[in-house]
């Protein structure tokens, strides 16, 4: 899989200009996406999977999964700034939409559905990966001033 990762980055690095790389990068994710995306609509609406929502979510977690690696060549061609800062306006505005529409859900829906139930499942689980994330992030070290020791 690295041997992949090292062909596209290759091609990638023969455009000159940092601009017209990163719109590269984001044109093969799009390009990417797009046939699966396409084929999640034909599964749903053909019912491919015979109500299988397993087996549905695993396919589709493997296709996504795969199509997003490629952001990690997009992420590899960052500069340290526009890392921290993507991380950081992702995280504040991730947990805030995720927030907001957590509470639209609750005090609109709540009393009349299960929405308010799924709402809530959705953030403790938004709660639990960021644990998650932050207990790795611990982990490796990158909580120290200097990076990484040692």
């Amino acid at each position: 899989m690295y041997k992949s990762f090292y062909i596209i980055e290759r091609f990638m690095m023969r455009i000159s200009k940092y601009d017209r790389r990163q719109w590269g990068y984001v044109a093969l994710c799009v390009a990417l996406m797009l046939p699966v995306g396409l084929f999640a609509g034909y599964a749903l609406r053909t019912n491919l999977f015979d109500d299988n929502v397993w087996l549905a979510f695993g396919v589709f977690l493997a296709l996504g999964g795969a199509v997003w690696s490629i952001n990690i060549l997009w992420w590899r061609s960052l500069d340290d700034v526009h890392q921290q800062g993507l991380m950081s306006s992702w995280y504040h505005a991730g947990f805030f939409g995720a927030f907001a529409f957590l509470l639209w859900l609750v005090a609109n829906k709540a009393h009349k559905s299960d929405y308010g139930e799924g709402a809530m499942h959705m953030f403790f689980a938004q709660v639990a990966a960021g644990f998650l994330m932050y207990l790795w992030w611990k982990w490796r070290g990158n909580s120290l001033s200097g990076g990484k020791s040692g």
